[in-house]
């Protein structure tokens, strides 16, 4: 397959994201990186990574990870890619990761695939199930997605507006609805960071939930782009649609209960979903005090 890696970057640890386009090279012809770093240092810092095959691709600022990864889907296309690999800045991926998803793709000729993923552990310590099964699934997240060229073009790509979070799930379903299948592949490992606030509640060892504690501004586009998402896949896909819908509550009370600057943060899911009945999207230029 004629297949590139794509990393949209924002602020990253030169250092982790350095090994993790290492372990890259050896397995596509074309490394693109679109910086989305609002700070001259940080800017530097990626810039400094470009060398023949590492393409690096600076928006300046932050423009949200959407128009992050539509602008480098279509330096890839432009670029003859077929299927490009979408990589967060401090996932770990593992080697023969590109070669599992081409081989699955051969054997599955006569399937509709939109796109592919793989199974993730959440540290190195972290036990993952490892196998040999693939799942059909309804919904793939961006870290470690394997996407058809093709098929991105045909749904026309990720929706710009919604800026950050629910950018994958709109994706996802949007592949779906046109006809295109998800999988997974639970032999593809890959080590996916959840962010230095966010922590699992286990009890007898198992993992029962997640609280990934985000600021105040992540709350509000989780709020927000989960009602609008919620909304408009809830009757193509109820079983999917109907519960994202509802997902601001629930943010709500994992705050109540296990988060810190509640009362900033119930405000911004409050304004999230007030804005998604209003349909006012994009960069959010609420003030949300303390």
């Amino acid at each position: 397959m004629n297949a590139c890696a794509l990393y949209v970057t924002f602020q990253p640890d030169i250092a982790d994201l350095k090994k993790s386009i290492e372990i890259m090279k050896e397995q596509v012809g074309l490394v693109i990186i679109v910086d989305n770093s609002d700070k001259k240092e940080a800017q530097e810092q990626v810039s400094s990574l470009s060398e023949e095959n590492v393409l690096v691709l600076s928006q300046m600022s932050n423009t949200g990870i959407a128009a992050a990864l539509n602008r480098g889907f279509r330096e890839a296309m432009d670029r003859g890619c077929e299927w490009i690999l979408t990589l967060d800045q401090d996932s770990r991926p593992q080697k023969g990761m590109v070669k599992a998803y081409d081989d699955f793709i051969s054997r599955n000729k006569n399937k509709k695939i939109g796109a592919i993923g793989p199974t993730f552990t959440f540290s190195s310590r972290d036990k993952a199930q490892v196998s040999d099964t693939v799942e059909k699934v309804h919904t793939l997240i961006t870290s470690g997605c394997y996407v058809n060229a093709e098929a991105y073009k045909n749904v026309g790509g990720f929706r710009d507006e919604l800026f950050i979070d629910a950018v994958d799930t709109e994706f996802s379903w949007h592949l779906r609805k046109n006809g295109y299948s998800l999988y997974k592949l639970n032999s593809v490992l890959l080590e996916h960071n959840l962010g230095s606030n966010s922590y699992h509640i286990k009890i007898f060892g198992k993992r029962i939930m997640t609280i990934t504690n985000h600021n105040y501004l992540r709350c509000y586009y989780v709020a927000r782009n989960s009602r609008v998402v919620g909304r408009d896949y809830s009757k193509v896909f109820p079983e999917d649609g109907v519960p994202y819908y509802r997902k601001a509550y629930k943010k709500a009370f994992m705050i109540l209960l296990f988060e810190k600057d509640k009362l900033r943060k119930l405000r911004a899911v409050k304004a999230g979903m007030e804005d998604a009945k209003k349909g006012k999207l994009g960069v959010c230029t609420r003030k949300f005090s303390a």
